[in-house]
This record gives C-alpha cells, structure tokens and sequence, in this order.
C-alpha cells in the first residue's frame, strides 16, 4: 500500500508570478538516433552563449522523443538552423514553431504537490479558454507556455486564483 500526502489550503499561497515576452517554442521530434546529435548541439549552442529557458522532454509512443525548446525569438533561426546542421535530413517535418509566445512561472512554500497546484492553475486558465502550450513542474516551481496574446491576462487570473505575500 502507497500513502500519499496532500497539502490543501482555500487559496494556495505563491511567491508571486514572473513573466518572459518575446519567447518562440520549437518542438522537435526526434528518433532515438538523433537524441545524442541534439544533445551535443544544444551543447554548442551552449558554448556561443546562446541559451534557452525551458527544455521539455516527452516520449511520443511512437518510439519518438518530442523535444520542446522555449528560446527568445531573436535566437529562434540561429538555434533552428544549427539543429539542421546537427541532426541533418528532413528536419522541416519533424519541427513545429509556435511564435510569439510567453512564459509565466512560479513558485510556493508546498508545492511539493504540485499535481494539485497544477490544476488549480489550469482550472483558471481554463475557465476563459486560454490555451496551455506547454508546462513543466519541477519541485517547488511551475513553468506555463502560453501565448503571448493571452499572458498579462493569464497572470492577473492566477494572482485571484493563488495567494500573494503582501
């Protein structure tokens, strides 16, 4: 038997929410042949100084790997002209570039459960239909792709929604 704790409170307290404009996400998907050529081209890119501010890694079911890379969109053609450098073939097929987007990201005291700060997020995102791009948890954070259209209203929806220090 498992036993899992949850932490639950009326309104879930955050540190406040930061935001990113001007952002491009490029999705990849890739064989598992190509996942070390991109590793090593992420690491060039590295090495130009030249960085992104989210990478998320999904298995498709299809024995592919979808590789989403939220970047600033001045270094959008940089980055998608060395991944074809990189992995080389018929790259146009396999890479989707949703421009202009944002990221709003946050974090709180107990979000160790973050399944449920998650969804409480969703619910108000998706209460005026604004489209989750893309989102990542990692521990005490979580990280919302959203367009960019709909992000200063998004942070005013989760700043009802969750508490603020004052």
């Amino acid at each position: 038997m498992e036993t899992i704790a949850v932490y639950w409170e009326p309104r879930i307290k955050t540190y406040g929410f930061n935001k990113v404009n001007d952002l491009s996400l490029l999705e990849l998907v890739l064989h598992p042949a190509q996942i070390a050529d991109l590793g090593f081209g992420i690491q060039e890119l590295g090495d130009l100084e030249i960085g992104f501010l989210l990478v998320l890694a999904q298995h498709t079911g299809d024995q592919e790997l979808r590789v989403d890379l939220l970047v600033k969109r001045q270094w959008e053609k940089k980055i998608i002209d060395h991944v074809h450098h990189i992995i080389g073939g018929n790259l146009d097929e396999s890479i989707h570039v949703t421009t202009p987007v944002g990221l709003i990201y946050f974090q709180g005291p107990h979000f160790g459960d973050r399944y449920g700060v998650a969804d409480s997020a969703f619910g108000a995102l998706s209460r005026k239909s604004i489209p989750i791009l893309a989102v990542g948890c990692s521990a005490s954070s979580i990280y919302l792709v959203l367009p960019q259209e709909r992000l200063e209203e998004s942070k005013t929806l989760l700043t009802e929604a969750f508490e603020l220090p004052l």
